[in-house]
């Protein structure tokens, strides 16, 4: 892998301060030189976010079995029949057939499976759901900051890397006004290849990204040193990291690896598990508490497929990526790891004419890891009755049955440990919500 040259340094470095951007960087120590870099302490808890974009269809990801409305004649092309589902034990609700490997994880009781997720007159649009759900804050547009930058922000720990943002682009959950460190690929940045990087990376003089830390007052703007310094300080912790040999199934990134796990060779799949890989590797090898990944593709409004087609292919490289980060996690990391899958919305319950399904309501949402409480919540006979739920939302869609900020209270109380009266600085007006659909489902 050749060294990071200079585009790919100034990519790095902009798609940092762009999250701090007209933001007022806040002035931390957060971001000192030297802080952080400790690796992992055993009972320090962890989340990896993954966000399935386009809207994943949940009545096909956990089918609703005992519902007599779940018909062949409902979905003539994306139907499931009974003998390919995977039951889960519950009184009807039973995976996608392409989720065999998760089933592998829930079978083992660390999977929690959180159906008919959304949120009240939740919206049909792919931007402003998916900003409400990364911000908490649905219907204010103008709310921008995510959940993982707030948490940072009041909550976070005085390191390096609190947390990361490991895609394409910088996720909305990691925009705040605390500079987060987002990167594409840790393969862009094999940053200790040689010395001409070393300079690079530097404190002193010599090192470009030192400067930051040398300049005297008014050299750079605050806001530019301040993301300067933090990249600085990122660069030389992500550089340090210690090699690691991984079986190649664990995270197949070639044609050839991706086919003997009967995964598609194409792009998606490749960046997919290469962003996983680096993003377990951080969260394994630094003090970084906060990780996220995405997977785009899930928009299926033509030719969607049953079990097997494009949606299916998705569901797979998610099960398989699960349980890739339980094995490589294991023993290590996995009893305080929360894998929390996220998607703006579900389906509508009927397929469409163009063999697809359109934008709908209630999401169905995973959980995983080693202290996750494993089963399905709201989708057994009782939670979703049958004959009655698959139109009961304005006739098209699944209605939601637990808010979205409940299951991610949940998580950043029992998980992260941020005190229940004080969930209001991480989702803001909380305390003002009530109703059964604010409760928590006990999956932690």
């Amino acid at each position: 892998m050749s060294a990071l040259d200079r585009r790919d340094l100034l990519r790095l470095l902009l798609s940092s301060a762009a999250a701090g951007a007209g933001l007022g960087l806040t002035g931390r120590g957060a971001w000192a030189a030297g802080a952080g870099g400790g690796g992992f302490v055993p009972g320090t808890k962890k989340v990896l976010f993954l966000f399935l974009r386009g809207g994943n269809d949940g009545v096909n990801s956990v089918i609703p079995g005992h519902d007599a409305d779940y018909t062949a004649a409902l979905r003539p092309t994306t139907w499931i029949p009974p003998a390919a589902r995977l039951d889960l034990g519950v009184g009807g609700a039973a995976f996608h057939p392409s989720l065999a490997k998760l089933k592998e994880v829930y079978d083992l009781g660390e999977v929690a499976v959180l159906h008919r997720v959304g949120y009240a007159q939740s919206t049909l649009s792919h931007f402003a759901s998916q900003q409400y759900w990364e911000t908490g804050v649905p219907f204010d547009d103008a709310f921008t900051e995510g959940i993982v930058a707030r948490w940072v922000d009041r909550f976070g720990p005085a390191q390096v890397l609190p947390a990361i943002s490991v895609a394409d682009t910088m996720q909305l959950l990691f925009h705040g006004s605390t500079a987060i460190p987002h990167i594409p690929s840790l393969a862009d940045y094999d940053l200790a290849s040689d010395a001409a990087t070393a300079k690079l990376m530097g404190s002193g003089a010599s090192g470009l990204m030192g400067r930051f830390h040398d300049a005297g007052a008014g050299t750079f703007d605050d806001e530019l040193r301040a993301t300067g310094v933090l990249m600085a300080d990122s660069l030389e912790q992500l550089a340090s990291l210690p090699p690691q040999a991984l079986p190649t199934s664990w995270y197949p990134v070639d044609d050839a690896d991706l086919t003997a796990e009967g995964l598609p060779a194409a792009d998606w799949a490749r960046a997919f598990f290469a962003n996983l890989r680096d993003a377990v590797r951080v969260l394994k090898q630094t003090d970084c508490r906060i990780a996220g990944i995405q997977l785009d593709g899930f928009d299926h409004h033509a030719t969607q497929g049953g079990t097997t087609g494009a949606h299916a292919d998705l569901l797979h490289a998610v099960a398989h990526g699960i349980r890739s980060a339980r094995l490589d996690t294991l023993g290590l990391l996995w009893d305080d790891l929360a894998v929390v899958c996220l998607t703006e919305f579900g389906r509508t319950s009927a397929e469409n004419g163009s063999q697809g399904t359109d934008h709908g309501k209630a999401a169905a949402l995973f959980a995983a890891g080693g202290g996750v409480q494993g089963g399905v919540f709201n989708c057994d006979p009782v939670s979703w009755p049958s004959g009655a739920t698959l139109f009961s939302d304005n006739g098209k869609y699944v209605a939601y049955r637990t808010d979205y900020r409940a299951v991610l209270a949940e998580l950043f109380e029992r998980h992260l440990g941020v005190p229940g009266g004080s969930l209001d600085e991480v989702l803001p007006a909380w305390s003002g919500l009530s109703g059964p659909e604010f409760q928590y489902l006990g999956w932690l």
